[in-house]
């Protein structure tokens, strides 16, 4: 953590106890999303979606889950058998390595997924006439 002089020299001329609370965005922030390709600094958070071929998705994410900070998001995308993840570009990379070292061996097929047919939506309520 980096700290000017300046920021020093204010919290010494306080009475009281100082308490420094960092924040990290991480999945709630807006983050690019990257491809295999993309070069961003380890510590940028990005989002990456990558396809999972012969294990399926769901069962990767226990395993994963532990390998991350708290804020960072990690979601299995059942249909597709997809993986996302939100974290620091260095983060997103080794999860990404990790499951291209697990997924060895025959494609699985997807499974048939279809939305659920959503109800039409009910009329606007009728406003009072104007006088």
């Amino acid at each position: 953590m980096k700290i000017s002089r300046k920021a020093w020299i204010a919290c010494a001329a306080l009475a009281a106890p100082l308490a420094l609370v960092l924040t990290v965005p991480g999945r709630t922030a807006p983050s690019p999303v990257v491809d295999g390709n993309d070069k961003h600094a380890d510590s940028e958070i990005v989002t990456r979606v990558f396809r999972v071929k012969s294990v399926p998705a769901l069962q990767l994410i226990p395993i994963l889950r532990s390998l991350l900070p708290q804020s960072a998001h990690l979601a299995a995308v059942q249909c597709t058998n997809e993986i996302l993840v939100v974290d620091t570009y260095a983060n997103v990379r080794r999860i990404e390595n990790i499951v291209a070292t697990l997924d060895k061996g025959d494609t699985l097929p997807l499974p048939k997924c279809t939305l659920p047919a959503f109800p039409p939506a009910p009329p606007p309520p009728s406003m009072p006439p104007q006088e």
